[in-house]
């Protein structure tokens, strides 16, 4: 069933962040803190815009279940892994929608990074190699509140897949690190490290220094010169390094791996190119030695994802 041709809404929905689009394609963003359910969200953004309620596609960061046809797009629901609220297709028809959309928000952000790559690869900053190849398989990782990843793959396709979730490989120091603080009873997933709740955790595997009490203070400590965020911040580099080894040699994304993230994109330098390169690519197959890896300075990359599936359902 394609979409009809009453009023479009697209929704990308972060762990900390919600955006939707309307059909002229104006955003508004709202922080997930302010509200208690996706619901409340919509019922905001109606009041505010005064949009009739017509087709919406919906990224979220979760995986999507399925009823008993397992048709992309088609998910019965999607539950957020890092907030907890349940994204319904039944519940949003009801609510006065004619026809619902859901969507991992990897597999929005892959077509995302497809689109975006299709006009212009001046937005793709190089942090390890060079020449990002958009028509070959590649992979996206997404850096938020959680880790998560998606595939492309040459004929049109997007692949979701859990990768955050694959254990860490870290250093021995770092391990008893993580074991001697009790904060987490095994050994870390990449998720636990590499995202925005990873950065929290490693606060506190660091002993929770009362000058950084949340992710965002670590930036403008390390450019100040302290030592601990220094060190978070390198143990974070390195262990992004690794995982992006692990997702390109996983699924074979010979064009390479591009990270969308927002909090990354803030970081400037301190997202070092060099460190990550340093545990990047080590001891894999030849043909994967030149797989590059860039951040994308794109601030909407899942809503382009959506743009590109709203062609395609139409």
């Amino acid at each position: 069933m394609g979409l009809d041709n009453r009023p479009l809404m697209l929704v990308d929905i972060g762990g900390t962040n919600t955006r939707i689009s309307d059909s002229d394609g104006a955003i508004r963003a709202y922080k997930n803190d302010d509200f208690d359910s996706f619901e409340s969200v919509l019922d905001a953004y109606s009041a505010e815009s005064g949009n009739q309620r017509g087709s919406i596609l919906i990224s979220a960061a979760g995986p999507e279940e399925f009823g008993a046809d397992r048709i992309v797009g088609f998910a019965e629901r999607i539950v957020l892994t890092n907030r907890g609220w349940i994204i319904d297709r039944n519940k949003l028809i009801s609510a006065g929608f004619s026809e619902v959309r859901l969507f991992n928000d990897l597999y929005a952000a892959t077509y995302g990074v497809r689109a975006v790559s299709r006009h212009s690869l001046e937005n793709f900053r190089p942090l390890c190699g060079a020449g990002f190849e958009a028509e070959a398989p590649f992979a996206v990782v997404g850096v938020g509140t959680g880790t998560g990843c998606g595939v492309f793959l040459p004929d049109d396709r997007a692949l979701p897949t859990e990768a955050g979730h694959m254990p860490a490989a870290i250093d021995p120091k770092l391990a008893e690190r993580f074991h001697a603080s009790g904060v987490l009873a095994c050994h870390p997933k990449y998720e636990h490290i590499i995202s925005g709740s990873g950065l929290e955790t490693l606060i506190k595997v660091y002993g929770s220094p009362t000058h950084l009490k949340k992710p965002s203070d670590i930036p403008d400590a390390a450019r100040a010169g302290d030592a601990t965020a220094l060190e978070i911040i390198a143990e974070f580099n390195k262990a992004l390094g690794r995982f992006l080894t692990s997702v390109v040699v996983a699924y074979r994304a010979i064009g390479g791996v591009c990270i969308v993230s927002d909090f990354l994109r803030e970081w400037g330098d301190l997202l070092d190119g060099a460190r990550i390169g340093s545990q990047y690519l080590k001891d894999v197959p030849s043909a994967l030695q030149s797989a590059p890896v860039v951040l994308i300075d794109h601030d909407q990359v899942p809503l382009e994802g959506l743009r590109y599936l709203a062609v395609l359902s139409r």
